[in-house]
């Protein structure tokens, strides 16, 4: 931890502000100078069998060692990001490598997809790797989940950085001030783009919950982090890009069905079978024989040639409401996720 740092953090400015391209404002500031104060508000933390060690800069009593449950820091009052833009910094250094529940970094959310946020590692089935969770009012396929591809858990620090867009209407995750290439939890919602995660048709995000705040854990506890945390920071900032819009889109990931995992837009199957993907998941693509009538028939209506139906990744034009090999070839073949968007 070195004073500079706090000095800005006071001012109300972020270290970040380049990265942005937008100044931010610090709303909540846990820099561990040997507690668990908030440096810029009263939000202050509550300490749970974690004990002070040094930070990633040789400073005694600057960071937090968390040793699993019940480990945790739990804050006095709610973070409400409301509609703002927002920011989550914070430093993390774990070895730890099991993905059977995750390691939180902070969690004000309930269920993976419930209202509020939650950040941290080894995200169920992946190992190492970071991830940043926002909910959709409980709702799977309403909510943004994103993990990296690349691994952090390598008993070094690293900078976690996420930014929460509403204006832009996207999401960026950065790791040691790099944006990071970054996957989707199957079942959630919006489109990666890039390196960013499109959220133009997640209109329910959340990112404020009346779970307990906690640094750390989860919050219902069990999934508390495994190593050093320091310079937790909360911040808002503003945009002045105008809104992207989104009137509906639907999303095909046949896992096992043909039901639209962004609503209700279902598919209803015909002569099309439930076969492996092309990673060797079972029942998790569709085959389709090239006759009538196997096809999938959906309930939406496409009517003009510029609305897109996409392979992930790719896109495709097409006006057509069913899927099925016929339309892209005479040939039979294999089609999995697909994606409809029209404004």
């Amino acid at each position: 931890m070195n004073f500079h740092f706090k000095t800005i953090a006071f001012l109300g400015l972020s270290l970040l502000a380049p990265l942005l391209g937008q100044a931010q404002t610090v709303i909540h500031s846990y820099p561990f100078n040997g507690n668990a104060n908030d440096a810029v508000g009263t939000d202050n933390g509550t300490t749970s069998s974690v004990t002070l060690t040094q930070d990633r800069l040789g400073n005694a009593n600057s960071a937090y060692h968390f040793s699993g449950s019940p480990s945790r820091i739990t804050l006095d009052s709610h973070i409400d990001f409301g509609q703002d833009n927002f920011t989550v910094s914070a430093w993390f250094k774990t070895s730890s490598t099991d993905d059977s529940r995750g390691i939180h970094i902070f969690s004000n959310g309930g269920a993976y997809y419930g209202n509020g946020i939650q950040m941290g590692l080894n995200y169920p089935g992946y190992s190492q790797k970071v991830f940043f969770l926002m909910g959709g009012g409980g709702t799977q396929g309403a909510s943004a989940q994103i993990i990296t591809t690349a691994s952090f858990a390598d008993g070094q620090w690293h900078h976690y950085f996420v930014k929460v867009n509403r204006v832009e209407r996207i999401i960026q995750l950065f790791v040691d001030d790099v944006q990071r290439d970054i996957t989707q939890v199957s079942g959630s919602g919006g489109t990666i783009v890039g390196k960013d995660l499109d959220i133009s048709c997640l209109n329910s995000l959340s990112g404020s919950s009346i779970t307990d705040n906690v640094i750390g854990d989860y919050s219902y506890g069990y999934h508390t982090f495994i190593g050093d945390l320091d310079d937790l920071e909360f911040s808002t900032f503003s945009s002045s890009t105008t809104t992207t819009s989104c009137a509906a889109s639907a999303t095909y990931l046949f896992e096992g069905n043909a039901d639209d995992a962004a609503g209700t837009n279902n598919g209803t199957v015909n002569g099309a079978t439930l076969t492996q993907d092309r990673f060797g998941n079972t029942n998790a693509a569709y085959h389709f024989t090239g006759t009538d009538p196997s096809r999938i028939t959906l309930a939406i209506t496409l009517t003009s040639a510029h609305k897109a139906l996409q392979y992930l990744p790719g896109s495709k034009p097409a006006a057509q409401t069913i899927i099925a090999a016929s339309i892209f070839s005479p040939m039979a073949e294999h089609i999995m996720e697909m994606d409809f968007n029209w404004d």
